[in-house]
């Protein structure tokens, strides 16, 4: 089973315990095998009142550990590295990208890519040095740099 789940028209920070709720409400015939969450943001301010970035963190932490969820997180002309790992997401799973519309079309190419690598393989979601480079090509220098440290491959 593959579906999505739409936030409104604001930008809450995710909560993931509400979708877990939902999930395991579900009859076990209708549970997912595997669950990924992806967060794409624009990186202004987000709507949310109710939760703290600590508070997201530790929902994170909790769904991955005890449930194996898998988290991506893409971020406009920011360092997703930088964010995503202070929400306790594996920096592999992170990926920045420019404001232009080709690096938006790149980001939702590379995202599908990897969820579709890690939905057939069992492997967890991540990005390549060069899917890094790729989807921040030259028509979108102005928005980041490819050498900003959302670029950049960890070890």
């Amino acid at each position: 089973m593959c579906r999505a789940a739409v936030p409104p028209s604001t930008t809450p920070k995710a909560r993931p315990s509400s979708l877990g709720e939902e999930l395991a409400a579900l009859p076990e015939s209708e549970k997912p095998s595997k669950v990924i969450v992806m967060t794409l943001t624009d990186g202004l301010e987000n709507a949310s009142r109710e939760y703290s970035l600590e508070m997201v963190a530790e929902l994170i932490r909790h769904q991955t550990e005890k449930y194996s969820w898998e988290f991506i997180f893409l971020g406009a002309t920011q360092d997703a590295v930088q964010t995503a790992v202070s929400m306790n997401i594996n920096v592999n799973a992170a990926l920045s990208f420019g404001a232009g519309p080709r690096s938006m079309h790149r980001v939702f190419a590379a995202a599908s890519s990897s969820v579709l690598h890690s939905r057939r393989t069992d492997a967890k979601p991540a990005f390549s040095r060069a899917t890094r480079k790729a989807v921040l090509a030259e028509d979108d220098q102005d928005a980041v740099s490819p050498n900003a440290p959302g670029t950049r491959q960890s070890h």
